[in-house]
């Protein structure tokens, strides 16, 4: 109920996207036209991602975002 919350509030708000880190595996999923990603930690893995950064560029109003793989 309180992640509902949150998402009610996103939509609400007009928000283009939602970036969080800290999971140590890369997920990506969607609330409502609204994509959620998480990156995976730069050292250690729990899942099958690889060490990687996200390079979110924000220009205008337009979001994108790349994964950046740090090494194999």
């Amino acid at each position: 109920s309180k992640r509902r919350e949150y998402f009610d509030l996103f939509k609400s708000m007009d928000v283009d996207a939602v970036f969080a880190g800290h999971l140590h595996d890369s997920r990506r999923a969607e609330y409502d036209g609204i994509p959620m990603l998480t990156t995976t930690s730069s050292a250690y893995q729990l899942g099958e991602s690889k060490p990687s950064i996200r390079v979110i560029t924000v220009a205008g109003s337009a979001v994108s975002e790349e994964l950046c793989v740090i090494s194999d």
